[in-house]
C-alpha cells in the first residue's frame, strides 16, 4: 500500500531552501498531509541510515531513540522537501504522519520544526527567516520547554514519550 500524500500540496522553488512543499488548495488544522505508515519504506538504526544516506537521495525521518525510517526521494518525493521553520505550520502524528497545526492557505510553503522529530546527531545553521528563529538546530533542542509548549502534541511519538517520561532531565 502506498504512503497517504495530500492532493493539496505541490512541488515548488523555496525562497530560503530551494525546493519545499506547498499548499495548492486551504489546509485545515489538524488535516492530515503525510503519513508514512503503510508506505513502502522500512525502519533502519541511526549507524544503518547513516550508511543509506551515504549513497544517494533519500530522506528519512527518526522514528526512535535508535531508530530511522528510510524512504527513496522518487518514492516520497514530497517529504524529501519538507523543510524546516523555527515557526512551523506543520507537526506530526504518531510516528509517520504530518498534519497541519493550524490552517494553511494556498501558496504558503509546508514546513516542520526538526525539534519534533530529530534526537541525533543534528547540528545545522538556520536560515527561515522566522521571528522566532533558533539561529542553531540542534538534537537537543526537543528538550527546550518553551518547544515543548508549543508543539504540544505534535511531536513525534517517540519523543512525547521522552518529554513525558521526562527522559531530557
Amino acid at each position: 500500500m502506498p504512503s497517504f500524500i495530500s492532493k493539496k500540496i505541490q512541488l515548488r522553488k523555496s525562497a530560503t531552501h530551494g525546493m519545499g512543499a506547498f499548499a495548492i488548495k486551504k489546509i485545515k488544522k489538524d488535516e492530515k498531509i503525510f503519513d508514512f505508515t503503510d508506505g513502502g519504506g522500512k525502519t533502519v538504526s541511526i549507524k544503518e541510515a547513516k550508511r543509506i544516506y551515504q549513497k544517494g537521495k533519500i530522506f528519512w525521518m527518526q522514528a526512535g531513540d535508535d531508530a530511522i525510517f528510510i524512504g527513496k526521494k522518487d518514492e516520497e518525493p514530497y517529504a524529501y522537501y519538507m523543510n524546516h521553520s523555527c515557526d512551523p505550520n506543520c507537526g506530526f502524528f504518531e510516528e509517520l504522519g504530518i498534519v497541519a497545526m493550524r490552517d494553511i492557505e494556498p501558496y504558503e510553503e509546508l514546513a516542520i520544526d526538526y525539534a519534533m522529530c530529530n534526537s541525533s546527531d543534528l547540528h545545522l545553521q538556520c536560515s527561515c527567516g522566522s521571528d522566532l528563529c533558533r539561529k542553531v538546530i540542534t538534537h537537543s533542542d526537543w528538550k527546550m520547554l518553551e518547544l515543548q509548549n508549543r508543539y504540544k502534541n505534535y511531536f513525534s511519538s517517540y519523543l512525547q514519550k521522552n518529554i513525558d517520561a521526562k527522559k531530557y532531565e
